[in-house]
Parts: C-alpha cells; sequence; structure tokens
C-alpha cells in the first residue's frame, strides 16, 4: 500500500500555514487539482455527505469548530470541544448521479484516517472507509463510516493521521469524480491557536 487517502469537500479558504501531516494526493491518474479545501478557522472534519453509485459521484466535508477548554465548574465536560456541524459547500466531483450518503462521526469525535479502494479499470474512487478518534479523549470510536461498495480487484489506499491530529482539510483531483485525495492532518494545539 501507498501512502495515505482521503476525500472531501470544503469551502475554499485561505489554508492556514500548519506543520502537520499533509499527505500526497493518492489515487487515479487523471484529473485537474482542486486545491486545498479546508474546514477554516479551528475548523476538524467530523463526517462527509454526497452522492455514490458505482462509484464515488461527489463529496462534501462536514465540518465543526474545535472549541477550547471548558473551565472546571462549568456546565459541560472538562477538556476540548466541538461547536454545531456544519457542511462545507464546495463539492468534489460534478456527477449527481447514485444515490445519497451520510456519514458523521459519533459526538465529541473528528476524522483521523480514510481508507479508499480506486477501481481498476475506470480509476475513480469505489469505496472509503473512514474513522474517527474522541477529541477529549483520543480514543477511536466505532463503529467505523462505509460509501460506496466494497468491491473486488481495486487499488487500496490508506492515510492516517497522527496521534493528537485531527484532520482539518483535503486536497483532490477531480475527473468529473473524485479520482484522488490527499488528507490534511493538524495538532489540536495548533488547530485551536488559529
Amino acid at each position: 500500500m501507498k501512502g495515505f487517502v482521503v476525500a472531501l469537500s470544503l469551502t475554499l479558504l485561505a489554508t492556514p500555514s500548519l506543520a502537520g501531516q499533509h499527505f500526497p494526493i493518492t489515487g487515479g491518474p487523471h484529473g485537474a487539482e482542486i486545491g486545498e479545501q479546508t474546514c477554516g478557522p479551528k475548523g476538524v472534519i467530523v463526517g462527509f455527505t454526497g452522492q455514490v453509485g458505482a462509484w464515488l459521484d461527489h463529496i462534501k466535508m462536514k465540518c465543526a469548530q474545535l472549541l477550547p477548554a471548558i473551565p472546571h465548574g462549568s456546565i459541560g465536560h472538562a477538556g476540548r470541544h466541538l461547536g454545531p456541524r456544519f457542511v462545507h459547500q464546495t463539492k468534489i466531483g460534478d456527477s449527481d448521479g447514485g444515490h445519497p450518503f451520510n456519514f458523521d462521526c459519533p459526538p465529541g469525535s473528528a476524522v483521523t484516517s480514510i481508507y479508499m479502494k480506486i477501481n481498476n479499470e475506470l480509476k475513480v474512487i469505489k469505496y472509503m472507509e473512514v474513522a474517527c478518534r474522541a477529541v477529549i479523549s483520543q480514543q477511536s470510536v466505532f463503529p467505523r463510516g462505509t460509501i460506496g461498495d466494497r468491491g473486488p480487484y481495486m487499488a487500496q489506499y490508506s492515510e492516517t493521521c497522527p496521534n493528537d491530529e485531527f484532520m482539518y482539510g483535503l486536497n483532490a483531483r477531480v475527473w468529473d469524480y473524485p479520482v484522488a485525495l490527499g488528507m490534511r492532518c493538524e495538532k489540536v494545539t495548533l488547530i485551536t491557536s488559529q
């Protein structure tokens, strides 16, 4: 397996200069690079929505702001927490075929890993599996989200953010459909200081 891959969609915002893990765009060879998409200041990816049929038609990122610790004695939990979820309006891929899909990380968690399969003939994303981690405890949370049909005979790619990092954006190549993705991860301390 080569590199890790992630796909998602967000508005074109100025990307902060962060020192986290930036995975290369990996997947099918064709298509045009769309540029880095991010969840904005203090934002992390908490899910995905879009259309999928025989392959991934398009995808949009779901985001939430990573908020500072709640002081002890306040209502709520001490430590990091997430603000309200919102869908990034930029969609990665132009097709509206297939059927709608929707994946949300469990409450209090954000995306840290994506595994995908690429159709060997068409070189498009056929299947994605998404993993999340709790923002306070850093423990993996289940179930993992699955998008598309697992199908055999496909190239496989996987990307995972290092410990204490979460996915805040991605880069992608598009050819009517998303064909390749690259995750953007950053440490929680740098995300919250933006």
